[in-house]
């Protein structure tokens, strides 16, 4: 089937140049042919132009509504704007080879173009794996929660958790008498199923005289559901 799309994308390549070459690059991306994407996302760029983000703004966790369905190779009097595809589909090749830097700095292209959509799941997934692994674990969790309030999956709630849980842990090794955070320790430990954990952590958040109802209710309520789901 791929072999079919090449060929067909070859006929086209003298009519749409720049748009070809990014569709070539996604097809060595599904054929895990890195390198040879990368090699198509160059001559795409070289088509387009430079890549210009003057007329962006620094990325914050807080997406920009305004979005686009196209892919993203605008041009404008600078160069191409709204490059955010061509970004992700680089970052994602480069991420395979692990090269993670530079995989980084693509995907902060994508979360900076105003010409996003504003659920580019695997940008915020593969951005939130490079980050925890340069030890950004905060950064890390943000995009995490953004994916999955736009497509929760199974993965993103696990990961979203695990972060937690270290942003949690960190903040109970410098203070270990707080009981909001032994609650939420609690609360992480249910929704990844280990209760034994969650109900010592519980156990201290008592211990140190937890003091907000909200809280303990929905402590609770998880323990009374998984009573519940018990056989």
């Amino acid at each position: 089937m791929l072999q079919w799309v090449e060929m067909a994308l070859a006929q086209e390549i003298q009519n749409h140049y720049g748009l070809t070459h990014y569709l070539l690059a996604a097809v060595c991306l599904y054929q895990q042919f890195y390198a040879h994407a990368l090699e198509h996302i160059e001559e795409t760029k070289n088509s387009y132009g430079s890549l210009h983000l003057e007329d962006q703004e620094p990325w914050s966790p807080s997406p920009s509504p305004r979005f686009s369905l196209e892919f993203g190779l605008k041009l404008n009097e600078n160069g191409y704007s709204g490059d955010y595809a061509v970004a992700a589909l680089s970052g994602h090749c480069l991420l395979a080879l692990d090269r993670q830097k530079e995989a980084k700095e693509e995907y902060e292209h994508v979360l900076q173009s105003f010409s996003r959509p504003e659920d580019v799941h695997m940008v915020y997934v593969n951005c939130a794996r490079v980050l925890e692994s340069m030890e950004d674990r905060q950064t890390a969790r943000k995009l995490m929660l953004l994916a999955c309030k736009y497509s929760p999956t199974p993965y993103t709630w696990f990961k979203t958790g695990q972060l937690a849980e270290e942003c949690f842990t960190e903040s109970n090794y410098e203070d270990n008498r707080c009981a909001e955070v032994w609650a939420y320790l609690a609360l992480v430990n249910l929704k990844l199923s280990r209760i034994n954990e969650a109900e010592l952590c519980y156990r201290q958040a008592v211990r140190h005289k937890l003091k907000c109802p909200g809280l303990t209710d929905l402590v609770e309520d998880e323990f009374k559901k998984i009573q519940i789901q018990k056989p």
